[in-house]
């Protein structure tokens, strides 16, 4: 059971490292104008979790209207 446990939070942290450096790549991608390779290195830098989408579905109809950066079609 302690080696299971282990092994999640070397995922976990794993998990974590490769969103923070997904995070990073996509500003260097941004800044240098390249904005389709920051695009697909932010969506790889996001985690939402089940429970984040349900609490989102559940205010939505409190909320009228969700603004976002604009990102050109890929």
């Amino acid at each position: 059971m302690f080696l299971e446990s282990l092994d999640a939070k070397q995922v976990s942290m794993t998990s974590c490292r490769s969103r923070k450096e997904n995070l990073e790549r996509a500003k260097e991608h941004e800044s240098a104008g390249n904005s389709r390779a920051a695009f697909e290195c932010y969506q790889k830098a996001v985690d939402i979790t089940p429970r984040i989408a349900f609490e989102l579905i559940q205010v939505k109809e409190q909320i009228p209207c969700i603004f976002t950066k604009y990102l050109p079609p890929i």
